[in-house]
């Protein structure tokens, strides 16, 4: 069995690694553009043949380039997980590229969109989920090797790797790691708190926070918005086939890249979920074992389909009890605080954009998650009297890693 297991696993990462290569074949094709009455390129044809032979194919030539970067841009617009739309309150072009992490679908998209823009001359500032903790801890788990380098290297990463060449800014837009630890878990403990007090409206508060919470990060469709600005992603996003494809990937990448950076964090996120997974069955036996027990009884016999119906009580109230903690604890601290704070970064980036770079657009590579609530935010405008956003800080005066192989 075991040498099944290592075989299915060997052919999935050869496909997915054939995928992966095909995908980079294609991202630079376009960059090549072909003469439909010669196998040189038409670069290497301008330099041989010479403009001033001919004006009318110097025009040719110029008209045929732009044709290669309007196919190549409208590539990427017509991308899966990607949305592009213009901020509100400035109207500089936003586009985000929603990434499943580690998944060499959503890098490819991530480097797609940098160079999509940057070939216009079109892009102002790259915006990646990550804080200047998360990002230093990146740099210094890659330092000093070439393979975990390219192991750990994602589509942030790659994106950043990009922006870079071309001297483009990349900035860390998301909350502080030490913010989120500490919100998690404040908010750990008043869900706990909230939980033991029905009767003090603590029911109330936690549905209230987890519905509040869910339409923000997951919003309806305005009808008032045009449909290129509502666009939202959506299950064809999440499904994608080729996304899908890579899944096994992303499955060893990202657990892997989280125990190399963070062993502490990674074993009590692991200790935490299998207890949670487990506490159910164990509260119903021992429901059922101390129905049947004479001693805690007290002598009198308990009908069986009883017990066995207390078992499955107090198994199902604790597994209410996890629903709540987890999906508060994921779509108010996880997401819809962070959403406000990324989007807010990307808002500073558009209003320097307008200020001091010709409205020049602004990418942001984030968690598919993510990706509707910060949009949401971004289309509408701040309420009179609102703070102006905070600028995210610079990644280059962090330090930028170095370029992983390949």
């Amino acid at each position: 069995m075991s040498r099944i297991s290592v075989l299915c696993v060997a052919v999935l990462f050869s496909l997915c690694i054939t995928i992966e290569k095909c995908i980079a074949f294609q991202d630079r094709a376009p960059s090549l553009a072909f003469s439909p009455t010669s196998s040189l390129p038409l670069r290497t044809q301008q330099h041989s043949n010479g403009c001033g032979s001919s004006q009318s194919s110097c025009a040719l030539i110029r008209r045929r380039e732009q044709q290669i970067l309007s196919l190549k841009c409208q590539s990427f617009e017509a991308g899966k997980q990607v949305l592009k739309f213009k901020e509100a309150e400035t109207g500089v072009e936003v586009v985000i590229v929603g990434s499943m992490h580690y998944n060499p679908i959503s890098i490819f998209r991530a480097t797609q969109a940098v160079d999509s823009l940057a070939d216009d001359d079109n892009l102002h500032a790259v915006i990646v989920e990550s804080c200047p903790t998360r990002w230093k801890g990146s740099q210094k788990s890659m330092e000093g090797s070439t393979v975990m380098a390219a192991f750990l290297s994602n589509e942030m990463h790659a994106a950043a790797m990009r922006a870079q060449k071309r001297d483009i800014p990349v900035l860390l837009g998301d909350q502080k790691i030490e913010e989120i630890t500490k919100k998690g878990g404040k908010m750990f403990k008043e869900t706990i708190s909230d939980l033991m007090s029905p009767l003090n409206q603590g029911w109330n508060r936690a549905g209230s926070d987890i519905a509040k919470a869910f339409s923000a990060c997951f919003p309806q469709e305005d009808k008032s918005l045009s449909p290129s600005t509502d666009r939202k992603v959506d299950w064809g996003d999440a499904l994608d086939p080729a996304l899908i494809a890579c899944l096994p990937i992303t499955m060893v990448r990202y657990p892997l890249a989280w125990l190399v950076r963070g062993p502490r964090g990674f074993f009590t996120f692991m200790t935490a979920t299998l207890t949670l997974s487990a506490l159910p069955d164990l509260i119903s036996a021992a429901v059922a074992a101390s129905a049947s027990d004479p001693v805690t009884t007290g002598g009198v016999g308990i009908d069986p389909g009883a017990a066995s119906v207390a078992s499955v009580l107090a198994g199902s109230a604790i597994a209410f009890a996890e629903l709540v903690l987890v999906s508060r604890l994921m779509l108010v601290a996880l997401l819809s605080e962070r959403n406000s704070i990324l989007a807010d970064s990307i808002r500073a980036a558009c209003i320097k954009s307008k200020e001091m770079d010709q409205g020049r657009a602004v990418v942001a590579v984030l968690g598919l998650a993510h990706v509707n609530g910060v949009q949401q935010l971004l289309v509408t405008a701040s309420p009179p009297g609102s703070p102006a956003p905070t600028p995210a800080p610079d990644a280059k005066a962090i330090g930028m890693m170095e370029a992983p192989p390949g």
